[in-house]
Protein backbone atom coordinates (compact mmCIF):
# COMPACT_ATOMS: atom_id res chain seq x y z
CA UNK A 1 0.00 0.00 0.00
CA UNK A 2 0.94 3.68 -0.86
CA UNK A 3 -0.35 6.55 1.71
CA UNK A 4 -0.16 9.73 0.82
CA UNK A 5 -0.63 12.24 3.93
CA UNK A 6 -0.50 16.20 4.35
CA UNK A 7 -1.18 17.41 7.47
CA UNK A 8 -2.04 14.29 9.14
CA UNK A 9 -2.58 16.28 12.78
CA UNK A 10 -4.89 18.90 11.48
CA UNK A 11 -2.70 21.91 12.20
CA UNK A 12 -2.77 23.20 8.47
CA UNK A 13 -5.45 24.68 6.71
CA UNK A 14 -5.84 24.54 3.14
CA UNK A 15 -3.15 21.37 2.82
CA UNK A 16 -3.03 19.87 -0.48
CA UNK A 17 -1.01 17.05 -1.97
CA UNK A 18 0.76 17.39 -4.90
CA UNK A 19 1.87 15.98 -8.01
CA UNK A 20 4.75 17.52 -10.34
CA UNK A 21 6.50 15.88 -13.47
CA UNK A 22 10.07 17.15 -14.52
CA UNK A 23 9.55 20.58 -12.67
CA UNK A 24 6.00 21.41 -13.19
CA UNK A 25 2.73 21.13 -11.08
CA UNK A 26 0.74 18.29 -12.91
CA UNK A 27 -2.23 17.42 -10.46
CA UNK A 28 -3.13 18.07 -7.08
CA UNK A 29 -5.69 17.08 -4.63
CA UNK A 30 -6.89 19.86 -1.79
CA UNK A 31 -8.51 19.82 1.63
CA UNK A 32 -11.64 19.64 0.24
CA UNK A 33 -10.51 16.24 -1.58
CA UNK A 34 -10.88 18.60 -5.04
CA UNK A 35 -8.71 17.34 -7.74
CA UNK A 36 -7.18 19.06 -10.24
CA UNK A 37 -5.63 17.87 -13.25
CA UNK A 38 -3.15 20.11 -14.74
CA UNK A 39 -2.83 23.99 -13.78
CA UNK A 40 -5.36 26.57 -12.34
CA UNK A 41 -6.01 29.97 -14.41
CA UNK A 42 -7.26 31.33 -11.70
CA UNK A 43 -10.75 31.06 -12.99
CA UNK A 44 -13.44 30.08 -11.16
CA UNK A 45 -14.42 26.56 -11.56
CA UNK A 46 -18.51 25.48 -9.58
CA UNK A 47 -17.58 25.08 -6.40
CA UNK A 48 -19.17 21.40 -6.44
CA UNK A 49 -17.13 19.66 -8.28
CA UNK A 50 -14.62 17.77 -7.56
CA UNK A 51 -13.05 17.10 -10.35
CA UNK A 52 -11.30 19.79 -12.83
CA UNK A 53 -8.87 19.47 -15.92
CA UNK A 54 -7.64 22.40 -17.19
CA UNK A 55 -4.83 23.27 -19.66
CA UNK A 56 -3.58 26.54 -20.92
CA UNK A 57 -3.72 27.68 -24.51
CA UNK A 58 -5.18 24.43 -25.31
CA UNK A 59 -8.46 22.08 -25.26
CA UNK A 60 -9.13 19.99 -22.63
CA UNK A 61 -10.33 16.41 -23.13
CA UNK A 62 -11.49 13.18 -20.26
CA UNK A 63 -11.56 10.08 -22.60
CA UNK A 64 -13.00 6.83 -21.40
CA UNK A 65 -11.54 3.90 -23.65
CA UNK A 66 -12.40 0.30 -23.08
CA UNK A 67 -11.55 -3.05 -25.60
CA UNK A 68 -14.11 -2.59 -29.14
CA UNK A 69 -16.55 -4.78 -27.22
CA UNK A 70 -17.05 -3.19 -23.98
CA UNK A 71 -19.14 -0.03 -23.25
CA UNK A 72 -18.25 3.10 -21.66
CA UNK A 73 -19.81 6.45 -20.09
CA UNK A 74 -20.71 8.63 -17.78
CA UNK A 75 -22.88 7.28 -14.68
CA UNK A 76 -25.17 9.68 -13.03
CA UNK A 77 -26.67 7.73 -9.60
CA UNK A 78 -27.85 9.47 -6.07
CA UNK A 79 -28.59 8.17 -2.59
CA UNK A 80 -30.86 5.94 -2.97
CA UNK A 81 -30.20 4.74 -6.74
CA UNK A 82 -26.68 3.84 -8.44
CA UNK A 83 -27.53 4.89 -11.72
CA UNK A 84 -30.41 7.28 -12.45
CA UNK A 85 -28.81 8.38 -16.12
CA UNK A 86 -26.07 8.81 -18.07
CA UNK A 87 -24.09 8.92 -21.56
CA UNK A 88 -23.06 5.64 -22.70
CA UNK A 89 -21.19 4.61 -25.65
CA UNK A 90 -21.71 1.20 -27.05
CA UNK A 91 -18.47 0.49 -29.11
CA UNK A 92 -20.11 -2.81 -30.01
CA UNK A 93 -22.35 -1.32 -32.48
CA UNK A 94 -20.98 2.43 -32.26
CA UNK A 95 -24.09 3.67 -30.53
CA UNK A 96 -24.29 6.83 -28.29
CA UNK A 97 -26.95 5.93 -25.65
CA UNK A 98 -28.62 8.84 -23.04
CA UNK A 99 -30.18 7.81 -20.02
CA UNK A 100 -32.63 9.94 -17.26
CA UNK A 101 -34.63 8.90 -14.64
CA UNK A 102 -33.30 5.02 -15.10
CA UNK A 103 -34.37 4.33 -18.48
CA UNK A 104 -32.98 4.99 -22.28
CA UNK A 105 -34.17 8.05 -23.89
CA UNK A 106 -32.43 8.83 -27.09
CA UNK A 107 -30.07 6.92 -28.96
CA UNK A 108 -27.31 7.91 -31.95
CA UNK A 109 -26.56 5.02 -34.09
CA UNK A 110 -23.27 4.58 -36.05
CA UNK A 111 -25.47 6.68 -38.93
CA UNK A 112 -26.17 9.70 -37.42
CA UNK A 113 -29.29 8.50 -37.35
CA UNK A 114 -31.25 9.64 -33.63
CA UNK A 115 -33.80 8.26 -31.86
CA UNK A 116 -36.08 10.00 -28.93
CA UNK A 117 -38.03 8.19 -26.60
CA UNK A 118 -40.67 10.30 -25.33
CA UNK A 119 -41.32 14.16 -26.98
CA UNK A 120 -39.58 16.46 -28.45
CA UNK A 121 -40.08 19.93 -27.66
CA UNK A 122 -38.70 22.68 -30.06
CA UNK A 123 -38.84 26.61 -27.96
CA UNK A 124 -39.72 27.36 -24.39
CA UNK A 125 -43.14 29.29 -25.88
CA UNK A 126 -41.33 32.38 -25.61
CA UNK A 127 -39.33 32.29 -28.41
CA UNK A 128 -40.19 34.29 -31.93
CA UNK A 129 -38.12 32.72 -34.25
CA UNK A 130 -38.80 29.15 -33.21
CA UNK A 131 -38.52 26.50 -36.20
CA UNK A 132 -37.73 22.66 -37.28
CA UNK A 133 -35.88 22.23 -40.62
CA UNK A 134 -35.18 19.28 -42.72
CA UNK A 135 -32.11 19.91 -45.27
CA UNK A 136 -30.71 16.99 -47.15
CA UNK A 137 -27.14 17.19 -48.51
CA UNK A 138 -28.00 18.10 -52.09
CA UNK A 139 -31.37 18.87 -54.09
CA UNK A 140 -32.15 15.99 -55.31
CA UNK A 141 -33.12 13.89 -52.23
CA UNK A 142 -37.10 14.14 -51.21
CA UNK A 143 -36.73 15.23 -47.22
CA UNK A 144 -39.90 14.41 -45.42
CA UNK A 145 -41.69 13.25 -41.58
CA UNK A 146 -42.83 9.67 -41.60
CA UNK A 147 -45.92 8.74 -38.70
CA UNK A 148 -45.72 5.45 -37.61
CA UNK A 149 -48.37 3.33 -35.78
CA UNK A 150 -46.32 0.58 -33.74
CA UNK A 151 -44.27 -1.05 -36.93
CA UNK A 152 -46.74 0.57 -39.41
CA UNK A 153 -46.29 3.69 -41.22
CA UNK A 154 -49.02 5.59 -41.55
CA UNK A 155 -48.64 8.57 -43.14
CA UNK A 156 -45.64 11.03 -44.21
CA UNK A 157 -45.62 14.81 -44.97
CA UNK A 158 -42.87 15.55 -46.86
CA UNK A 159 -41.36 17.24 -50.65
CA UNK A 160 -42.43 15.44 -53.90
CA UNK A 161 -39.24 17.51 -55.46
CA UNK A 162 -38.35 21.65 -55.14
CA UNK A 163 -41.79 22.71 -55.44
CA UNK A 164 -44.59 20.55 -54.00
CA UNK A 165 -45.58 19.81 -50.37
CA UNK A 166 -46.69 15.68 -50.08
CA UNK A 167 -48.97 14.66 -47.98
CA UNK A 168 -49.33 11.17 -47.98
CA UNK A 169 -51.67 8.86 -46.11
CA UNK A 170 -51.71 5.35 -45.14
CA UNK A 171 -54.43 4.60 -48.46
CA UNK A 172 -50.83 5.81 -50.25
CA UNK A 173 -53.37 8.72 -51.91
CA UNK A 174 -51.17 12.15 -52.01
CA UNK A 175 -52.60 15.34 -51.21
CA UNK A 176 -50.68 18.00 -53.42
CA UNK A 177 -50.77 21.53 -52.60
CA UNK A 178 -49.19 24.18 -55.45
Amino acid sequence: SLILMADEGGSVNNSIIRFDVDGSERMRVDSSGTVLIGTDSGDSFNANALLRAQKASAPVYIQIKTDNNQNGGLLFGDTDDDFRGGFIYENGNDALAVYANDAERMRIDSAGDATFSGSVTVGNGTDTATHIAIKPADDTTAEDLQFYNGTTRVGEIGTQDTTWLRINQETAKNIYTP
